[in-house]
């Protein structure tokens, strides 16, 4: 059975997906969304849920955190029962070196104004009397933010379609259908939904999706552990981030072992996410003992009074990682109709709003919305193969 919808198919329900159909859809886009699984049963669902810009980040990187948390203050309201708690984050030195590199960290600092603060080891104790006295300080960004994933995930939703968008979850696999330069469809095992644009916003679903019409994109599956476990005695309030997250992007592909650095998320008085590790061994989800014990470990260095206790529930999910750490936002220049919004990283909560507004720029032709050519995805080369080609394999 074929159907047309009108204006633009979204493929996947995490952020990106959901945030694109409510932005679209309340500039009166008919659009569609389709989830095999579950809304935010990927990358999404699975995030530690700190929002705002890094200290360390610089140039393009830094302006796209900045604009994903003034969009985020800006379209979403002060009613938030998502957040948890309004504390900021810390980034926090458990060296000299550290403590420089942060303190040297001057970009984000301007721009976040008096946002920003600089605490010393007494004053970051006083913050949090939970932290490790071994600390040399950190900067505390008061505007970042705290939110519980799947709360958010509820309310992007709740968003789309109370502006008029169809959301489809729980369909099975789908595939892209292809005629020349066009991509005319959407499959599913029902139907085959056609629409002016199709919006491909599947994390690391995306590449094969993609493969199966002749695009390739260098996204791959970077697995992520995080830890739910209970909150020390005197719990942490704030998010608190370790100052070697800042290398996590330069994390290679080729690595031998995984990746750690400490993420603390408060989700409440009783109960804090301990994260994150990255690894590539593609989409395995088993996660071995010893990189549970060596999470709890290296975060046991910034949280002293975190408990070795059996009731650790740890979680795996896969990041969708390219080279240069940036997200894939744009059309496919040789099929025009086709826009991927995908491979946001570790960082798919600030840019899920500016992903989703440079969507609504491409199908409206919004001239205050332009391509961002540091989004492109054709910076990596990506080209789609013609129609004889696929023919021809």
């Amino acid at each position: 059975m074929k159907a047309c919808v009108g204006d633009a198919v979204i493929i996947g329900g995490g952020f990106v997906g959901l945030a694109s159909a409510w932005l679209l859809a309340r500039e009166g886009v008919k659009v569609v969304l389709l989830e095999q699984s579950g809304l935010g049963s990927g990358a999404s669902g699975l995030a530690q849920g700190g929002l705002g810009p890094a200290p360390w980040s610089t140039g393009f990187d830094l302006d796209w955190q900045v604009r994903g948390l003034s969009a985020y203050l800006d379209l979403v309201g002060p009613s938030r029962p998502f957040e948890l708690g309004q504390q900021g984050a810390l980034f926090v030195a458990e060296s000299e070196t550290q403590a420089r590199m942060l303190r040297n960290a001057a970009g984000a600092t301007a721009k976040l104004g008096e946002n920003a603060e600089w605490l010393d080891p007494s004053a970051l104790r006083l913050a949090e009397p939970a932290l490790s006295q071994h600390l040399l300080g950190g900067w505390w960004f008061k505007q970042n933010r705290n939110l519980d994933v799947g709360g958010y995930i509820r309310y992007l939703t709740e968003r789309a379609v109370d502006a008029g968008a169809i959301v489809r979850s729980g369909i099975g696999p789908v595939c892209l259908s292809r005629a020349g330069d066009r991509v005319n469809g959407v499959v599913t095992s029902t139907d085959t939904i056609s629409a002016g644009t199709i919006v491909v916003a599947a994390g690391v679903g995306t590449a094969a999706l993609l493969r199966r019409i002749g695009v390739t994109v260098p996204i791959v599956p970077q697995r992520g552990v995080v830890l739910h476990m209970p909150q020390p005695l005197v719990p942490v309030r704030r998010y608190v981030i370790a100052a070697d997250y800042s290398d996590a992007n330069a994390h290679s592909r080729q690595a031998g072992q995984a990746h750690i650095a400490t993420v603390l998320q408060p989700v409440s008085h009783a109960e804090v996410t301990i994260g994150a590790s990255r690894e590539f061994v593609g989409l395995d989800r088993e996660v071995a003992p010893e990189l549970v014990e060596a999470i709890v470990t290296r975060a046991r260095r910034i949280l002293p009074e975190l408990e070795r206790r059996d009731d650790k529930r740890p979680a795996a999910g896969f990041r969708p990682w390219t080279p240069d750490g940036r997200p894939l936002v744009g059309p496919v220049p040789e099929l025009p109709d086709l826009v991927i919004a995908a491979g946001h990283n570790g960082d798919g909560l600030a840019g899920t709003l500016p992903t989703a507004q440079l969507v609504v720029g491409h199908i409206l032709g919004q001239a205050q919305m332009p391509a961002v050519a540091e989004l492109a995805p054709e910076r990596f080369g990506t080209s789609a193969a013609s129609q004889s080609q696929l023919e021809r394999t």
